[in-house]
């Protein structure tokens, strides 16, 4: 059998060549993928067969180069691994999704051969549209609901509506199917958020689901407008009605004060000329009358000004 060999070294003196099959098989494959890379091109679809399988994607020949489809081009649903997909052996066809000619480096996608999904999406899901699904993936941000071909709902945290849940698996667990309305859709980047509608109320360490209350619709203008003109007049008659409960309490003070004024001069002459030392302590007792009624007066005058 002949065949091509490369001389690696040369011994003179020994009489000693060694050769090299794999160099030749080397160059020639290097043509062979120069080739390859001249002829692919974005967009085209060709055949190859799974050559390894690692944790971020799998490798495809492509009749003497490789080219990777990366785990995010794998299937239009989520993957957690590769093999979950593809085997190796298998014969796949491949889109050329980019093509990096001076490193070598093709990028491919499998899900692009297929159908998309999320094409007819919008007509199939709208915003306010009340869904139901199992759990197919637990995030710490929130939980991934299976929606069917291929297509999933994503419920954040704050919208699983278990006050304080920091982990949803504290909660949940994968299958668990989930009432929710869908509160966007945008099909453009594959997303569909909801908010779950049942939530599970612990009693006795066992999760029963509860239904939650549809937000209630925001008033009407007008409606506001008469609630605040009632509470206008509500406010109006309170006010209203403070001085009449005080001006009762102030005004007998005040006649009282007067009643007591008028007596003063009374107290004063009530002593008679004949009567020397009865006269002497009625002038005594004449101040302190006087005293008496002046105490009151002082007193309602305050009564009078708070009033």
């Amino acid at each position: 059998q002949n065949i091509q060999c490369k001389v690696i070294e040369l011994n003179r003196s020994r009489n000693n060549v060694v050769l090299s099959r794999r160099a030749v098989l080397e160059e020639e494959r290097k043509e062979q993928r120069q080739a390859i890379l001249e002829r692919l091109q974005p967009g085209l679809i060709i055949e190859g067969q799974i050559s390894n399988i690692v944790d971020f994607g799998a490798f495809v020949d492509l009749d003497g180069i490789d080219g990777l489809i990366h785990i995010s081009e794998l299937s239009w649903s989520h993957v957690n691994h590769p093999s979950e997909v593809l085997s190796i052996g298998q014969t796949v066809e491949v889109k050329v999704l980019d093509i990096d000619r001076d490193r070598q480096r093709i990028s491919l996608g499998l899900k692009q051969t297929q159908e998309d999904p999320w094409g007819d999406i919008a007509q199939q899901y709208h915003v306010g549209q009340e869904i139901a699904g199992p759990i197919s993936r637990l995030q710490d941000k929130g939980v991934a609901v299976d929606l069917g071909n291929d297509v999933e709902g994503f419920v954040p945290v704050s919208q699983i509506g278990v006050t304080g849940l920091q982990n949803p698996a504290d909660v949940f667990a994968e299958g668990d199917v989930l009432d929710m309305r869908i509160s966007e859709v945008d099909a453009a980047n594959h997303r569909i958020v909801c908010e779950v509608v049942r939530v599970p109320k612990f009693e006795g360490g066992e999760p029963q689901f509860i239904q939650l209350a549809t937000p209630p619709a925001p008033r009407a203008a007008e409606d506001e407008g008469e609630e605040t003109a009632v509470n206008d007049q509500i406010t109006d008659a309170v006010e209203g009605e403070a001085p009449e409960a005080e001006a009762p309490a102030a005004a007998p003070v005040a006649d009282e004060a007067a009643e007591v004024t008028a007596e003063a001069p009374a107290a004063e002459a009530a002593p008679s000329a004949d009567e020397g030392s009865e006269t002497t302590a009625s002038a005594e007792e004449a101040p302190a009358a006087e005293a008496s009624a002046e105490e009151p007066a002082s007193d309602a005058a305050p009564e009078e000004e708070q009033a």
